[in-house]
C-alpha cells in the first residue's frame, strides 16, 4: 500500500517541461475556440425562444409543434455530424463535413 501511494505522488507532482508547455499552448488554442463555440449554442437557442414570442402566436402553433420544429435542428445536426465517429482520417472528415451541409 505505501508503494502504490508514493508511486501516485510521485507522478502526480512531478510534471515533465514538455508536458507543462504542451498544455498551456493546447489550452491558449482550444479554451477560445470552446468558449466561443459555446456563445454562438447559447445564442441559437437564446434566438429560437425569443421567436417562439411571436411565431406561435401568428402561426398558431401549440408549444409541442414548435418543439418539434426546433428539434429539427439538431436531428439534422446529428445526421449531417455523425461521420465523424467514423474510421475516416481528420482531413477527409474536415474537408467533408462544410461539403455535407
Amino acid at each position: 500500500m505505501g508503494q502504490s501511494a508514493s508511486f501516485a505522488a510521485s507522478t502526480s507532482g512531478a510534471r515533465s517541461e514538455i508536458e507543462t508547455t504542451t498544455i498551456r499552448a493546447i489550452s491558449w488554442r482550444l479554451i477560445p475556440f470552446l468558449v466561443l463555440a459555446y456563445f454562438f449554442s447559447y445564442l441559437d437557442r437564446v434566438n429560437l425562444g425569443f421567436s417562439a414570442l411571436t411565431m406561435n402566436a401568428e402561426l398558431k402553433f401549440t408549444p409541442l409543434i414548435f418543439a418539434w420544429g426546433a428539434g429539427i435542428f439538431f436531428i439534422g445536426y446529428f445526421i449531417f455530424e455523425c461521420r465523424a465517429t467514423s474510421r475516416w482520417r481528420g482531413s477527409a472528415r474536415a474537408a467533408g463535413s462544410p461539403a455535407s451541409w
